[in-house]
């Protein structure tokens, strides 16, 4: 091996870590060529994964707009010609040939986001009145599916959702030339349910090797779903969204098949019945929504190797007082079946009982989220003696909830010597003194063993910060961390999705 090939090996290494700083990776672009050729590649190997604020509509465009005309100019000049001859005039950023095959680079294809960037362009473009707009739209979906199945090498995930124009659903992408080696190894797949069943009946004879499957379900399931699912020999993430009570059960003898394979399984929306679960006897991972309807099924359900529940919701106090008895009586009795060998909790209840029943069934969790009032700290040390493997807690503050000085205070003499991780959810702004601060950090440091602390505030409004002493705060955290106290420190905004 060169010097040169090695230095291109490190460098790749190295740059695999700014795969989510765009910003860093747009900067490294212009370094060298062998810098901008491996920045490239972690680039466009997702361009899909891009976010804005869909309130700010010029940058919206701007961004769509620029990645639509890139990607134009990777198209083969009969693809150009067409949409010229059709009078479909996207320009390119520039009129020489690009530099690199930016579609070549691609492992991840979102039909759904190329519809989105096609309407967002479109609607700064002069389009021939004479043709029909969405078919213009359809002529350049085609063209760029022609181009990612003849040059991507091997797509790793396809997100095939169809909530837009009908038309585009008809186009055969999956028989364009290249298309069978670059599915052939797709590894994830997000698709509607009530897609036509030719398409799921020739895709599945491509892809087979599909570990991450996620499905939408519409008015109806396709029959031709139900074989793309059986016939998959290594399934092993499953998520499935359903509103108004749609009849997904059609899948289920289709799921029983990957009974021993399935290990994680998200739930959105009403989907029941559960009772299928009770097969799946390596699940590991289960994600259930805040559901009534859930829950009475859930009580059912054994799961002998389940490592991490999470029940996802916006939290809604008024909802969680109406319906907590119910609930957290089901969850009670669900974690006395289930809770021995769970690592993770994810949950919002602000019930006694359902936390004095984590301390007594769940003595092995490392990561858990969880609801404290004021008046609750007793809870929160027994829990603490209770679970001596726990690692990391996010908890959420706000209104008459836990105040963040006793909060620090029980975490540095109580939490168990494994501990390491504190997040705190905000709902409100931070009363934190510097004194305040200045004493946990003091405390936690002669802890026995020393472990270096990782500090996250998480807010809805970035402003809340540590103010109303941010400043001061902020001085008294960067001591910490030079002295090894503190191992991170940051503020974030909340994510629903987290």
């Amino acid at each position: 091996m060169t010097c040169q090939q090695l230095s291109a090996k490190c460098l790749n290494n190295i740059l695999e870590y700014f795969e989510n700083d765009k910003i860093s990776l747009h900067s490294y672009l212009l370094v060298n060529h062998l810098w901008c050729q491996t920045s490239v590649r972690i680039l466009w190997r997702n361009i899909w994964g891009f976010r804005y604020n869909v309130l700010s509509k010029p940058y919206k465009t701007h961004v769509s707009s620029a990645i639509l005309s890139t990607l134009i100019a990777c198209l083969p000049d009969e693809s150009r010609d067409l949409l010229y001859t059709n009078g479909i005039f996207i320009p390119t950023p520039t009129s020489k040939p690009p530099l690199f095959n930016y579609l070549s680079f691609s492992e991840v294809l979102s039909i759904r986001r190329i519809n989105q960037i096609i309407d967002d362009s479109f609607k700064n473009q002069q389009i021939d009145t004479s043709r029909s707009l969405n078919y213009n739209k359809y002529l350049v979906s085609q063209e760029l599916l022609k181009a990612f199945m003849n040059h991507v090498s091997s797509l790793k995930s396809l997100d095939y959702g169809l909530e837009f124009l009908e038309k585009v659903q008809k186009i055969p992408f999956i028989y364009f030339p290249g298309a069978k080696d670059c599915l052939t190894d797709l590894s994830l797949f997000i698709c509607d349910s009530d897609i036509g069943s030719e398409f799921f009946y020739q895709f599945s004879q491509i892809c087979r090797n599909i570990r991450t499957l996620s499905i939408i379900f519409r008015s109806n399931v396709s029959r031709g779903l139900k074989e793309l699912i059986s016939l998959q020999r290594n399934l092993e993430h499953l998520e499935l969204s359903a509103s108004n009570n749609q009849a997904w059960t059609d899948i289920i003898p289709a799921l029983e098949k990957h009974s021993n394979t399935l290990t994680k399984l998200n739930l959105h929306g009403d989907i029941i019945p559960l009772s299928f679960l009770n097969l799946l006897i390596n699940l590991q991972e289960l994600v259930i929504p805040n559901s009534s309807q859930i829950f009475n099924e859930l009580q059912h359900v054994t799961i002998p190797k389940l490592r991490s529940l999470r029940i996802s919701t916006f939290f809604d106090p008024a909802y969680i007082i109406f319906s907590e008895c119910m609930r957290d009586e089901i969850l009670v009795k669900f974690l006395e079946n289930n809770g021995k060998h769970l690592n993770e909790l994810y949950i919002d209840s602000i019930n006694k009982s359902l936390k004095l029943s984590i301390a007594r069934f769940c003595p092995n969790l490392k990561n858990l989220y969880i609801i404290f009032k004021n008046n609750e700290l007793d809870l929160l040390k027994t829990i603490f003696y209770n679970c001596q493997h726990l690692e990391s807690i996010k908890i959420w503050r706000g209104g008459n909830y836990i105040n963040e000085k006793e909060l620090l205070e029980v975490f540095a003499k109580h939490s168990p010597k494994s501990f390491h991780e504190l997040k705190i959810h905000n709902r409100v702004q931070s009363e934190l003194l510097p004194g305040d601060l200045r004493s946990f950090f003091i405390s936690w440091g002669n802890r026995i063993p020393q472990k270096p602390l990782t500090l996250i505030i998480e807010n809805y409004d970035y402003d809340y910060g540590l103010d109303v002493n941010e400043e001061n705060n902020i001085k008294v955290i960067e001591k910490f961390k030079t002295l090894g106290v503190i191992k991170k420190f940051r503020i974030e905004k909340f994510d629903e999705k987290d």
